[in-house]
């Protein structure tokens, strides 16, 4: 079994038409929703498209190009912030594609992807903004990529810290479901 959350799963032995044995692997873990179903249909699209815009913008304020991209303590933090940005769009896309009575797995895998990527997003971005702001008293010219970089920075810090808000909050809603509300 490949599951990472092999306690959740029972494995049973049935034979097939051909009369050999496979294995089936049944879910007997707890189901965790986002209640009431109405806030989960509510917030699934403001949170994958609040991600999506996030990692978005943090992917694009690369292509800005200035002298700060050839120093290190703007570039590795920047850098080190894509990983975190990619998983944030992975996260977006499965809580668009996550049911409302998720497994432990689903749940794991996207609203709790969204709320720890977004964490470290805002740690890098904070960390290149302190760079990038390093640069910028030192600097002897100023261009105006450089700026443009900045304040980028500036809003992708201030959008993963209301974003962070936003999200810490929905997931604290999210809990396990009575066993009657499971059924198919």
């Amino acid at each position: 079994m490949r599951k990472n959350y092999p306690n959740d799963y029972q494995a049973t032995l049935s034979t097939n038409s051909r009369g050999k044995v496979v294995e089936k692997y049944v879910y007997k873990g707890d189901y965790f929703a986002l209640e009431p179903e109405e806030l989960w249909k509510k917030s699934r699209i403001p949170a994958a498209a609040g991600a999506a815009l996030l990692a978005a913008v943090y992917f694009l304020t690369g292509f800005t190009g200035g002298e700060s991209g050839r120093l290190w303590y703007v570039v590795l933090p920047y850098m080190a912030g894509m990983l975190p940005a990619a998983f944030l769009a992975a996260g977006a896309w499965r809580v668009l594609r996550a049911p409302w009575r998720m497994k432990r797995e689903e749940k794991d895998h996207s609203w709790l992807r969204l709320r720890s990527m977004t964490a470290l997003l805002t740690a890098c971005s904070g960390l290149t903004f302190i760079g990038q702001a390093i640069f910028l008293v030192f600097a002897k010219n100023r261009p105006t990529t450089e700026w443009i970089f900045f304040l980028l920075q500036a809003v992708i810090l201030t959008g993963c810290c209301i974003y962070m808000r936003w999200i810490v909050e929905k997931c604290r809603k999210i809990g396990k479901i009575s066993a009657d509300s499971c059924s198919p």
